[in-house]
């Protein structure tokens, strides 16, 4: 399936108003998320807010293998939960994958329940022209 990206500027009064909010196929990023952790809790599950920088737009989503983080703590503290996926890059294509929140990715903590697993989050394929429309859509924002 290719999924559609739309990058659109936080409202005003989010916690973080000059970041980004991540919707693919129109739907926000977050809720995908949310409802992919609910199996490993219904307490945190989805605990972020939206928190792409016009950093990560400019320098890491158009990067092979670069880093970038869509979603941070709803507490106001970037640092304190986030997630973080990597960007593949085909000729045609580019990919979303290789999710993690670096404090459950511990393995050794599973039988805990501190380890969430993102292999199967669904991948996310977007078509290279509509990605790369998407971001310079982004990057005219002030």
């Amino acid at each position: 399936m290719i999924n559609k990206l739309t990058l659109k500027k936080n409202d005003t009064l989010d916690i973080y108003p000059q970041k980004f909010t991540v919707f693919i196929d129109d739907q926000p990023f977050l809720k995908l998320v949310e409802s992919f952790e609910f199996q490993f809790s219904d307490r945190i599950n989805g605990a972020y807010t939206n928190a792409l920088s016009k950093e990560d737009i400019q320098h890491r989503m158009s990067h092979v293998g670069a880093r970038f983080l869509p979603l941070a703590c709803d507490c106001g503290f970037e640092e304190c939960w986030f997630l973080v996926g990597e960007v593949t890059m085909f000729d045609e294509y580019v990919s979303w994958g290789r999710w993690e929140n670096p404090y459950r990715s511990d393995k050794s903590k599973a039988k805990d329940g501190l380890y969430w697993n993102y292999k199967s989050f669904p991948s996310l394929v977007f078509e290279a022209s509509q990605y790369q429309s998407a971001i310079a859509n982004a990057l005219t924002y002030s």
